[in-house]
């Protein structure tokens, strides 16, 4: 229907259910990827791999604090350990090439067991040297 100035005064306007419902879904998919990616609150979390990494590393520190010259420790990487595991209970067997305390460098095997209890939270349960 036209009025006398030829203008339509008929015009719909559009519908905003379905940008207001694309919206909504877009702000809900955002909650959820945001609360799964900062959950997490414990070790469930982590990858097998992380937890081997943190195993060894706490590892190292347990073998140098029973080095006569900790500072001059070298370690091989992670592939060359052998690093097992039974529940949160890693055994990581390895070697370390120090100093000893007549400065000659020598070639120690050693056989660590670590516990891990938490988030950057561990307990040393044995360091063997052989």
């Amino acid at each position: 229907m036209s009025d006398s100035t030829g203008n339509n005064t008929n015009v719909k306007k559009p519908n905003p259910a379905p940008l207001i419902f694309f919206l909504v879904a877009i702000v809900v998919l955002i909650i959820i990827i945001f609360a799964t990616c900062s959950s997490g609150g414990g070790d469930s979390g982590e990858s097998e791999n992380t937890r081997k990494a943190r195993a060894y590393t706490y590892a190292q520190i347990a073998v140098k604090d029973n080095l006569t010259s900790p500072g001059t420790a070298k370690f091989p990487s992670i592939t060359e350990a052998i690093i097992t595991s039974e529940g949160d209970t890693y055994t990581i067997k390895a070697h370390v090439d120090a100093q000893n305390a007549l400065g000659a460098t020598v070639r120690e095997n050693f056989l660590v067991v670590v516990e891990l209890t938490g988030k950057d939270q561990y307990r040393i349960i044995s360091v063997e040297f052989y």
